[in-house]
């Protein structure tokens, strides 16, 4: 890109600051940004208030005493984390998502609307808007799901594999 505008008679310019930068365009690095917000790297006001050690959640979130081990975390407004799911430290659940029983969220990114099924795990990975992983899913490895994807139950992806929007998974398809 730089030489072409170099070349087109463009002015390139250069700017040396202090300041934090991180280029998010793989899933390592963006899950990294969101990490060195919670580690406090990174100076962040976050919404919504702090329940206690670094655990931040928005209005109307319904969860028990054992949801969580210890922080940081943040919970957007409106989502349940049921009885026996846990949520640990290093991750991000967006607005109105649906954590069910037995189900566990370490260091990962859960955009808005989501489904996490029944004892489903979900580590270091991305789950984008309106997704639904059935009962029994397996998620891990830098992982991304896209928009509006459903991945049915007994399903497992690692290794960095990433899953197109609109996608529909069945049953034990997948073992990655």
């Amino acid at each position: 890109l730089f030489p072409q505008a170099l070349k087109k008679g463009y002015k390139v310019y250069g700017f040396v600051s202090g300041s934090y930068w991180l280029d998010v365009g793989t899933p390592e690095k963006y899950l990294s940004a969101h990490h060195d917000i919670a580690l406090g790297k990174i100076k962040y006001e976050y919404p919504y208030p702090e329940l206690t050690d670094e655990i931040y959640l928005g209005s109307g979130v319904k969860y028990t005493n054992n949801s969580f081990q210890s922080g940081p975390l943040m919970v957007g407004d409106g989502t349940v984390i049921e009885k026996g799911a846990s949520v640990a430290p290093l991750t991000v659940v967006g607005n109105n998502c649906r954590i069910c029983e037995g189900a566990r969220i370490s260091g990962a990114v859960i955009f808005n609307n989501c489904t996490i099924g029944k004892n489903s795990i979900v580590t270091d990975s991305i789950i984008s808007h309106n997704v639904k992983l059935s009962d029994d899913v397996h998620i891990s490895g830098l992982s991304v799901i896209g928009d509006n994807t459903v991945i049915q139950k007994e399903n497992v992806l690692d290794h960095g594999i990433k899953i197109n929007i609109n996608s529909a998974i069945e049953e034990g398809q997948i073992k990655f």
